[in-house]
């Protein structure tokens, strides 16, 4: 699945390739409808603001595997952030527990939607928190966005220390 949707993401954005072989453009032509297709155009609307549609799309899907249901999740608390940012209100508890538990998924099993809510995590709560890619990850680390008086700069923590100098 999440090779089927990094091909049709790339025929769609380059149509000379698309048009280059039948089989490409038969693939994609395929697509249309599908859950894939569904989220590229859930992406444009929550790009315009247009929350309304992205939910009533979202809940036009009904999720066959955990990647769908992850990207469903993501978009979801990606529109209760922006609504809550629009209407000057907090994002909720719950939504960022939500969000918390995405991070920590690995993006390479679970889709890149992994990525997107580490990126929105980071954004929210102002911080460069780097979360453990998958089972074989080499230890923890994280990291904050800190501001003195010469303005910000990153900071590191590496567990186990010492480390093996992977970051």
């Amino acid at each position: 699945y999440i090779v089927k949707t990094g091909l049709y993401r790339f025929l769609h954005f380059n149509d000379s390739v698309r048009e280059s072989a039948s089989e490409f453009e038969s693939f994609h032509d395929n697509q249309s409808g599908s859950s894939i297709d569904k989220f590229m155009l859930i992406e444009n609307y929550l790009l315009e603001g247009n929350y309304s549609d992205a939910r009533s799309t979202l809940s036009d899907i009904t999720p066959e595997n955990q990647v769908e249901t992850n990207y469903m999740i993501f978009y979801n608390l990606y529109a209760n952030y922006e609504e809550a940012l629009f209407e000057e209100e907090e994002f909720t508890e719950a939504d960022s527990t939500d969000l918390v538990d995405l991070c920590f998924l690995c993006p390479e099993a679970n889709g890149s939607c992994i990525i997107q809510a580490r990126a929105l995590y980071n954004l929210i709560y102002s911080t460069c928190s780097v979360f453990p890619d998958c089972a074989e990850s080499s230890g923890e680390r994280t990291g904050n966005l800190v501001r003195n008086s010469n303005g910000y700069f990153a900071e590191f923590t590496v567990h186990p220390n010492p480390t093996s100098g992977e970051i």
